[in-house]
């Protein structure tokens, strides 16, 4: 049997990602393994995740499968992996990402956002005064819910929102209600 030129171009592709997948270490600061294999399950290979708060870990595992928005206010973690990033410094006031910078994420529709920025204990309710820009996801993932600070987000975007809040030990995340 003879494999077309896009059959063998797929077939490289996967291999490809497979092999960066396994280099791929679920330690330290960066997303759980388990929550990564979660959100592989609930989103289709290839959809689309807005991440807040860019890392070594997240942006690497998430970019070998779905097409990625990452925004973060560091340079340092900018343009390492294959993703769609986005530089926006921190506003003084909430301390969340510049509007301005992410403003035209609103036309994104994602399967999935991912909160794991701005570092820092308490520094993630920025959030709250951009909803807008996470309320079509169908998935909301909350890193760091094992904090009060977070988990307590997590429960005001669920209820903002009017999503079901599920919470994972470390990690949360919201789901649009079945009507």
């Amino acid at each position: 049997m003879h494999l077309g030129t896009g059959i063998r171009g797929k077939v490289k592709e996967i291999k490809e990602r497979n092999s960066r997948y396994k280099k791929i270490t679920f330690e330290g600061a960066g997303i759980a393994k388990d929550m990564f294999d979660w959100i592989s399950e609930v989103v289709p290979n290839n959809g689309t995740i807005i991440e807040f708060g860019a890392g070594y870990t997240s942006t690497k595992a998430l970019s070998t499968r779905f097409k990625l928005y990452s925004v973060e206010h560091d340079s340092r973690f900018l343009n390492i992996y294959e993703s769609n990033y986005i530089h926006a410094p921190l506003e003084p006031k909430y301390g969340w990402y510049d509007r301005e910078k992410i403003q035209h994420l609103s036309e994104v529709v994602p399967n999935l956002v991912l909160i794991d920025g701005p570092p820092g204990t308490g520094k993630r309710f920025g959030v709250l005064k951009n909803l807008d820009l996470v309320k079509k996801a169908d998935y909301i993932v909350i890193d760091d819910t094992h904090r009060p600070s977070e988990r307590l987000l997590a429960e005001l975007m669920a209820e903002h929102l009017n999503f079901s809040f599920n919470h994972l030990g470390n990690w949360s995340y919201l789901s649009k209600k079945i009507k």
